[in-house]
């Protein structure tokens, strides 16, 4: 089989990997703002908000391991595939339902302000 080599292929995939490491860091940045931030913490947009983040850093360092597999080798152990495969989509899958609530408890806060707390609460919006 030949092997096909695109000649912005190396440039690309570090490219790739300094962004995903970029955004990697600036996603556990904000988790730390907010987790040690007490004003932050009470209000339940923020916590939505860090668990978001806290999937979008696993699927940031999931891509970031992807990318520096396939850089590094053309062809990914089927093994390794599917274990990057499996958490890459975990990571999305939890991704997208939180920030739906996210949606939804921002729309509660502006169109029923007085029902926030009762429907949002801290013991709602906190795993313990």
């Amino acid at each position: 089989m030949d092997e096909y080599e695109y000649l912005f292929h190396y440039y690309f995939f570090i490219f790739y990997i300094f962004l995903g490491s970029t955004l990697l860091l600036l996603n556990l940045q904000m988790m730390l703002v907010i987790r040690r931030s007490k004003l932050l913490w009470i209000h339940s947009a923020y916590r939505l908000i860090f668990f978001g983040s806290a999937a979008d850093t696993v699927n940031c360092g999931v891509q970031v391991a992807a990318v520096a597999a396939t850089l590094r080798t053309p062809v990914i152990h089927p093994t390794t595939n599917m274990l990057l495969g499996a958490a890459f989509q975990a990571s999305y899958a939890v991704e997208y339902p939180i920030m739906l609530i996210l949606s939804v408890n921002r729309f509660i806060a502006v169109i029923l302000p007085k029902k926030m707390d009762f429907v949002f609460d801290y013991r709602k919006t906190t795993v313990r």
